[in-house]
C-alpha cells in the first residue's frame, strides 16, 4: 500500500497534467454549438435578404393555426349526426294494435285504414328529438337501420311525436265521427319513438374527421424555388418558410445522435492536442515539463 501512495505522489505532476488536459477537452466540447440551427432568420412583412431559396427537398406547406381552427369548424359545421332504427317497437305495437282493433267497435272494413296508418307512421319514422336539434342541418342525419346500412336523411323525412299526432287526426277524420275517434285514441296511444339520436357514434365520427383532417395546404418539390432575394415575405410566403424550417429541423433531428456527435468532438479536440502535445514533446521538451506553463498553454486555447 505505502509503495502504490509513494508511486502516486512521486507522478502528482504527471497525473495533474493529464486531469488538466480531460478537463479542458470537456470544456471545449460544453462550448461547442449543440445541433445544427436553421441558418435563416425571417419575418413577415420584411423582406427576404438571403439569396434565391431552393427546397433542397420535398416537404409540405403547413395550414396556419387561424386555417387550422377555420377547417376545425367548418368540420362542425357539416358534422354528421347518427341515428339508429329499433324496428322491434314497431313489431311490438303492431301486436297490440291487433289486440286493441279486435276489442274495438270499429267496423272491420275500416281497421285495414287504421292498419295501414299505423305501417305509415312507423315506416316514415317516429324521431326521439335530441337537445342539439338546432345544430342539425337539412341533410345531415344519417339513419342507420337494422342492416346497418346509413341513408342519409334531413328531420322532415321523419314525424316526431306532435306531426304524428296531426297525421293521425288528418287520416283517421275520413273514417267518421265515431269511428275516428276511437281509431285516433288507439293510434295516439301505440305512438312510441323508434328512431334515435346515437350521440357516441355521433362524437366517434366527429373527432375521427376533426383528428383525420389534412393540416397541409400543399407541396413544395425538391428543386423549387421557394423565395427569391429581395422578395416580399407575404403571408402565404412565410406560412411556406415555417414550413420549410419546421420539415429542416424534423430532419436534422431524426438523423442527429447526441451520443456520436459528442465522441466525434472529443475525439477531434483529442487528437488536435496530441498533435500539439507531440510537437512540443520533439521539439519544446522543457515547456512540458513545468505544470505553471502546461497550466497556461490550455488556458490560451
Amino acid at each position: 500500500m505505502k509503495k502504490v501512495f509513494s508511486k502516486i505522489l512521486n507522478n502528482l505532476s504527471n497525473l495533474y497534467k493529464v486531469f488538466l488536459l480531460i478537463a479542458t477537452i470537456f470544456i471545449i466540447i460544453m462550448l461547442f454549438p449543440k445541433g445544427n440551427t436553421f441558418k435563416y432568420d425571417f419575418q413577415k412583412g420584411s423582406f427576404w435578404k438571403y439569396n434565391d431559396l431552393f427546397a433542397p427537398f420535398d416537404f409540405a406547406i403547413l395550414k396556419s393555426e387561424k386555417d387550422i381552427e377555420k377547417s376545425k369548424q367548418q368540420i362542425k359545421a357539416d358534422q354528421y349526426f347518427y341515428f339508429y332504427e329499433d324496428t322491434s317497437i314497431a313489431d311490438q305495437q303492431r301486436i297490440t294494435l291487433g289486440k286493441l282493433l279486435q276489442v274495438s267497435s270499429i267496423p272491420q272494413n275500416r281497421q285495414k285504414e287504421v292498419f295501414n296508418t299505423f305501417e305509415s307512421l312507423y315506416r316514415k319514422g317516429i324521431l326521439a328529438l335530441p337537445d342539439i336539434r338546432e345544430n342539425i342541418a337539412e341533410g345531415s342525419i344519417i339513419l342507420i337501420k337494422s342492416d346497418n346500412v346509413g341513408t342519409k336523411c334531413s328531420l322532415n323525412d321523419f314525424f316526431d311525436m306532435e306531426s304524428a299526432s296531426k297525421y293521425i287526426d288528418s287520416v283517421t277524420q275520413k273514417l267518421g265521427a265515431n269511428d275516428s275517434k276511437e281509431a285516433a285514441k288507439i293510434l295516439k296511444h301505440l305512438l312510441v319513438n323508434n328512431i334515435y339520436f346515437d350521440a357516441n357514434k355521433t362524437n366517434m365520427e366527429l373527432q375521427t374527421r376533426l383528428t383525420d383532417f389534412s393540416r397541409t395546404a400543399g407541396m413544395i418539390s425538391t428543386g423549387q424555388l421557394v423565395i427569391a432575394k429581395g422578395e416580399y415575405i407575404t403571408p402565404e410566403k412565410y406560412q411556406i418558410l415555417l414550413s420549410f424550417e419546421q420539415e429542416y429541423k424534423a430532419k436534422y433531428e431524426a438523423n442527429y445522435s447526441f451520443e456520436n456527435a459528442w465522441i466525434g468532438q472529443f475525439l477531434l479536440i483529442a487528437i488536435a492536442f496530441l498533435a500539439l502535445f507531440l510537437f512540443l514533446q520533439l521539439l519544446q521538451h522543457p515547456i512540458l515539463q513545468s505544470t505553471r506553463n502546461i497550466t497556461f498553454i490550455l488556458f490560451l486555447i
